[in-house]
């Protein structure tokens, strides 16, 4: 089960990359990149949920992360993409910048991720 949520979140990293590389498509919401960017986003949120999930079985199970923020910095990295989302609806022109600050988000998440499990 460790080597599952490991596995998840290099799947989350390239996730990350993905969604940030198909909102880099020309086009805008009603185009083809538009849809390929809203579904790189879901699989960005999917992947993370996923990994979180994981993580609280393990959790179950009695294996302890070697620092306890690790367990809020995963919570944090399941709220960063719905967060984005909200943002985006709000204010749809500046879509691209928000994906790219929950990206880099993200990116800082997951490095704290990694020294803390």
């Amino acid at each position: 089960m460790v080597a599952l949520h490991l596995a998840l979140f290099w799947l989350l990293g390239v996730a990350v990359v993905a969604w940030v590389g198909a909102g880099s498509l020309p086009g805008g919401a009603g185009s083809p990149a538009g849809g390929l960017t809203e579904l790189a986003g879901r699989a960005v949120a999917m992947v993370a949920i996923g990994a979180a999930l994981v993580g609280l079985l393990l959790l179950a199970t009695g294996h302890q992360p070697k620092d306890g923020l690790h367990l809020m910095y995963g919570a944090v990295a399941v709220l960063v993409v719905p967060a984005a989302a909200g943002y985006t609806r709000r204010r749809p022109a500046l879509a691209g910048l928000h994906r790219l600050i929950a990206a880099l988000i993200l990116a800082g998440i997951m490095f704290r991720l990694y020294a803390t499990a």
